[in-house]
């Protein structure tokens, strides 16, 4: 399994298993439109590791911060926030 892609069902079970987390399906749909680089209805080995370096710069940088289920909340997190900001209107 390791380095294999995974699907948003797969997604949603790690998170489940991983962190405790509930991913709706709305969560999933913004992060495959975020982070599924090519497309393909999955996230490869390659693509997961852009997103957890990329959420690295933005503060995981400690190594005490590195655990897989922080990670895992981070990247909802990120995908909650996301989400909502495509969601309120903006004012003009």
């Amino acid at each position: 399994m390791a380095g294999a892609s995974i699907d948003k069902a797969t997604m949603k079970q790690v998170a489940r298993t991983v962190a405790k987390v509930e991913l709706s399906d709305h969560v999933c749909d913004v992060v495959f439109a975020l982070f599924d680089c090519d497309g393909n209805g999955e996230l490869s080995n390659k693509e997961f590791i852009a997103i957890m370096k990329q959420r690295l710069m933005r503060g995981l940088e400690k190594p005490k911060d590195m655990g897989f289920t922080r990670l895992v909340r981070a990247m909802v997190k990120c995908a909650q926030d996301t989400a909502w900001d495509f969601a309120t209107p903006k004012a003009h």
